[in-house]
């Protein structure tokens, strides 16, 4: 999990961001690249996703993050309510 980190990273700014514009219930923010910073999954659970169908969800993370999308070569984007979160979140945790 990623709790708002204090430097200015890729993960940082991701963090700040989603949290400001969204009531976020979990984050999962990992670098995939393999230490580079070059290619991020990142999982958004989020009480807004409840109302929205998945390409909403997707739109709005992508508009909120839209620059530091631009600066990495890869960026995976799972956008899922509490309760699908529930489901999968050992995947990832």
């Amino acid at each position: 999990m990623v709790d708002q980190p204090a430097d200015d990273s890729i993960p940082s700014r991701l963090s700040s961001k989603l949290r400001a514009a969204l009531t976020i219930q979990d984050l999962f923010i990992q670098d995939k690249s393999g230490g580079c910073g070059q290619s991020y999954l990142v999982v958004v659970v989020a009480e807004e996703f409840k109302s929205m169908k998945l390409l909403e969800r997707q739109q709005k993370v992508n508009a909120i993050v839209a620059e530091e999308i631009a600066a990495v070569h890869a960026f995976e984007l799972k956008t899922w309510t509490e309760e699908q979160w529930a489901g999968k979140r050992a995947e990832y945790v």
